[in-house]
Parts: C-alpha cells; sequence; structure tokens
C-alpha cells in the first residue's frame, strides 16, 4: 500500500488500541496534525528504517507522466502474520481493522476523510497540534441507558400502515405510466406537444373514452 495508506491504518490502530486501553495507544508514537492528517516522525523513521533492513518491502515508482514518485510498501509472505493477536492485538479490534481495509484500501480519500473527521484524537485539533488519544474511551454496555419510547396506539399503527400502502400503489402506478408503453400514440401526443401551441377560445364538452 501507499505510504500515506500505511500511516493512516497504523494510526487508527493506535485509536482502536486506545480505546481498548483506556487512551493508551499501542506504539506510543508521538502524533501531530500535519499533512493529510495525522502524522508521526518517530512511525515514519520505523518505516524508513525496515525499508533499509529489507523486512519490508519498498517499491520506488513514478506515476504514468513521470512528474511524481510515489512508494509502495509491502511484505514478503513468510513475513505475514497470520493474526494480530500474535502481536498481542485483540481480536475485536483485527476485527475492525479488517473491515477498515476492506472500506478503505483502495480508496485514500474516504479514508483520509475518515480519520480526519471520524476520530476522536482529531476532533478540534488544529495544524501542528500534538494529538491527545486520552479521549479514546470504549463506551461499555453497562454505561448505555435504553430510551424508552412511546406506545403508540393500535388505531395509529392501522393508520399508519394503510397510508403507506397507499402511497406505495400510488408510486407503482406512477412508475408504470413513467415506463410506458411507447406506442404510435405515445410519440405522436410528444409531436403535438412540441408543435405549434394550440388556438385558445374553444368552448363545449369532450369525452375522453378509455
Amino acid at each position: 500500500m501507499l505510504r500515506t495508506t500505511l500511516v493512516k491504518f497504523l494510526y487508527l490502530l493506535d485509536v482502536y488500541t486506545a480505546e481498548h486501553n483506556a487512551g493508551k495507544p499501542i506504539s506510543g508514537s508521538e502524533w501531530r496534525f500535519l499533512h493529510f492528517g495525522p502524522f508521526s516522525p518517530q512511525i515514519a523513521s520505523v518505516l524508513e528504517d525496515l525499508s533499509a533492513q529489507h523486512a519490508m518491502l519498498a517499491d520506488q515508482r513514478e506515476t504514468e507522466d513521470g512528474d511524481k514518485e510515489f512508494v509502495l510498501y509491502s511484505l514478503s509472505d513468510w513475513q505475514r502474520v497470520a493474526d494480530l493477536r500474535q502481536l498481542g492485538i485483540p481480536g475485536s479490534i483485527q476485527t475492525r481493522l479488517h473491515a477498515d481495509f476492506k472500506r478503505y484500501g483502495k480508496d485514500l480519500p474516504s479514508l483520509l476523510d475518515y480519520v480526519y473527521f471520524r476520530t476522536t484524537p482529531m476532533t478540534d485539533a488544529q495544524p501542528g497540534d500534538v494529538l491527545d488519544f486520552s479521549g479514546c474511551l470504549r463506551i461499555a454496555p453497562e454505561d448505555v441507558r435504553p430510551v424508552q419510547m412511546n406506545k403508540l396506539r393500535p388505531k395509529a399503527i392501522k393508520l399508519a400502515r394503510n397510508k403507506l400502502r397507499e402511497m406505495i400503489t400510488s408510486r407503482k402506478a406512477q412508475e408504470r405510466v413513467e415506463q410506458g408503453p411507447y406506442d404510435e400514440a405515445y410519440y405522436a401526443a410528444l409531436s403535438i406537444l412540441d408543435g405549434d401551441p394550440l388556438v385558445a377560445g374553444f368552448a363545449g364538452r369532450a369525452k375522453l373514452k378509455v
């Protein structure tokens, strides 16, 4: 994956572990609000060291027009960890990261939007600020109080269902009209509408037979 993508996923790993560990991220690194959102110089330095040691593969590439270089990071098969729990990461966090990989792994703009606007350390942060993970607290089920909804009367429920059924029937009928059939009479009517306006001033009755 791209360096920016990898750094952001490592940031999410710190966010999720902080939520699990009362505000303490797993990496212990300092994150700041810099370019493209959360960034850690320590994490970037570790990536460079791993690449220099060939513990991580760094493929230097250029864009098709050759005006920009970028790096794709990858691991050899023998370096892959089948289960993040082998690294001491809870299974619940592994599940969240897997879902993020599927959702954002090939969609960098959406990933940036997620870490920018929907992670606790970035809330109210200003460019250059050190990000605070102490607010990353997991909500315990016992802390969530159920909201008691007022019960609807059976008569009101029946009335609402009837109205909804009428709306669905009306919508289906409208869709059938909008979808055709497009016969000769239909196209003839269109040509009349597109033609010269009719002469006004007629009086009398007309009978429409369907």
